[in-house]
């Protein structure tokens, strides 16, 4: 048992103090942390939270008072010629230009352009795009002369509840609702299977080379010669899988931390991310 701990006390401390376990180990969460707060803090720093200011070039002629604005999107109908607006928006205090192209009868698919020296979110974007598409509906109901209330009152909307059914202790039938985690389960499932796959791979191939490494230098012949081979694997397969856990620890450990930390900078949640 001895020379088993003295295998093992070897195998970890030689790999916990190498320079790339721990440049490993300690940007591995500086990146993974990065990757989650970086889009926010651009965000931040970009003004993205902000209302954006958009007038509106509407050569259709139907957008005029009929277009929505939110607290997301203010939009503005503009009369002025397009080429003037791409130089003079930002003196008139527009973030950017829409340009809502005429056309007759609108199919499926219709190109409007975003004008602006920065970029749209994808919330804000996919908010103009189906605003703009919930108006065309509009007109295309008014221009057919069917009624819109009546054609809204033929949707549905349809939602599943799922009850679960039990037997009590004295043998009643019942019900509960019951939440529907399929696809939580499925994920978490999913992660936990390529995590493990990893972690196999990674930590079998550092066992693989410190094999080669002692066979390659003649090393193992004289271990061999005082322990048994029995004794010497289990001591690596129980040395890394020490190095592989407080790896695991670490990451957790820093990732928690530096997660709180940067959400007082961008408003992360934390706990709302578990």
């Amino acid at each position: 048992m001895d020379k088993l701990w003295l295998i093992i006390k070897r195998e970890y401390l030689t790999r916990v103090r190498k320079k790339s376990f721990i440049l490993i180990t300690l940007l591995s969460p500086l990146i993974m942390v990065a990757m989650i707060t970086l889009p926010a803090l651009l965000t931040v720093f970009a003004g993205g939270d902000k209302q954006k200011n958009i007038a509106v070039k509407d050569d259709s002629g139907i957008f005029v008072n009929n277009i929505k604005s939110s607290d997301r999107v203010n939009f503005t109908l503009v009369k002025e010629a397009l080429e003037d607006l791409k130089t003079s928006y930002k003196n008139k205090g527009y973030d950017g230009v829409l340009y809502i192209p005429s056309f007759d009868a609108p199919g499926q698919n219709l190109r409007i352009v975003y004008y602006s020296e920065g970029q749209l979110s994808l919330s804000t974007k996919d908010f103009i795009e189906r605003e703009v598409a919930d108006r065309i509906e509009d007109y295309k109901i008014a221009a057919s002369g069917y009624d819109e209330d009546v054609l809204k009152s033929f949707k549905t909307e349809v939602s599943l509840d799922q009850k679960e059914l039990a037997f009590d202790e004295n043998g009643h039938l019942t019900e509960s609702d019951k939440k529907n985690s399929a696809g939580v389960a499925t994920a978490i499932g999913f992660i936990s299977g390529f995590i493990i796959y990893i972690v196999l791979i990674f930590y079998g191939a550092m066992i693989m080379r410190s094999v080669m490494e002692e066979k390659t230098n003649r090393i193992v012949e004289v271990i061999i010669s005082s322990v048994k081979p029995m004794q010497l694997m289990m001591g690596k397969i129980i040395g890394v899988s020490g190095v592989g856990l407080t790896q695991m620890i670490t990451w957790i450990v820093l990732t928690v931390v530096l997660l709180g930390v940067g959400g007082m900078f961008v408003g992360i949640d934390p706990s709302a991310m578990q």
